[in-house]
């Protein structure tokens, strides 16, 4: 990219923030809520993504260019432009999507079948979908629109590490009581959580990824969701509870989430 261009895109981004605000109002779009968001979401993931091969293919090109070369030194601008272009994007959401949070008590069982209705209806014919959620009064404190985002972002995780050669999506939903003994991998509290399980038969995570695997920006591949997992894991937390993984690389994964169980009076 040319020095001028470059300044051009700087100088142009409060403009474009405007436009999207306007088509984001989806004035247009038969949608509401939670659908709405994830709709909205799941463009910005997937304009990431392009955007990652982008930085990817450039850092690699970049190695076999001559230092202090005119081309070497417009391949080091894309890099610094692909990270505001994210930036923008998350800033384009923030505007475009409402920001508070209506927190109430909440089935969890009505937001897992919501949501697997929709991961259905974009699954290849090589995917299976098991699920065990039975009706129910499972009942939590939190908001319908982030938790649906929650068990989107696993299930489409899942289902990515299975694209090459299929398997099995498993999600399961049951009410727990943890014990001290069995929390000590976990930032919870004892006491009675509902657990949501989403397990897939792909290609399995390394220990050095799980370590790793809720840290911001991070991602083991092109077509990947480093930044939905932290943000996953941020919305879990804010609300007491946790998620657990477990994998067998080659085999299977595991992700379980805890929030706390509310009974009612």
């Amino acid at each position: 990219m040319a020095r001028s261009d470059k300044l051009l895109v700087d100088r142009d981004e409060g403009n474009i923030s405007h436009l999207f605000a306007d088509a984001f109002a989806g004035k247009d779009i038969n949608m509401a809520g939670a659908d709405t968001e994830f709709f909205f979401r799941k463009i910005a993931h997937d304009f990431n993504n392009l955007l990652n091969i982008i930085m990817g293919n450039v850092e690699v090109t970049i190695k076999n260019v001559a230092e202090h070369s005119q081309i070497r030194m417009n391949l080091e601008d894309v890099p610094g432009a692909s990270k505001r272009a994210q930036d923008l994007v998350e800033k384009l959401l923030a505007v475009g999507l409402p920001n508070s949070k209506q927190i109430g008590l909440l089935e969890v069982q009505s937001v897992v079948k919501c949501a697997l209705r929709l991961i259905r209806t974009s699954l290849p014919a090589n995917i299976e979908v098991r699920e065990n959620v039975s009706d129910g009064s499972s009942l939590i404190l939190a908001d319908y629109s982030q938790i649906h985002r929650v068990i989107m972002n696993l299930c489409t995780n899942a289902c990515q590490a299975m694209e090459k050669n299929g398997g099995r999506l498993s999600v399961i939903l049951f009410d727990t009581d943890v014990s001290p003994d069995n929390c000590h991998n976990l930032s919870i509290t004892p006491g009675s959580y509902v657990c949501l399980s989403v397990a897939d038969t792909g290609q399995g995570i390394d220990s050095e990824t799980i370590d790793r695997i809720f840290d911001p920006y991070f991602s083991t591949r092109a077509k990947g969701n480093g930044l939905g997992l932290h943000i996953v894991h941020e919305i879990v937390s804010g609300y007491g509870g946790d998620i657990g993984v477990k994998s067998e690389p080659g085999q299977w994964t595991v992700f379980n989430v805890y929030l706390p169980r509310i009974y009612p009076n």
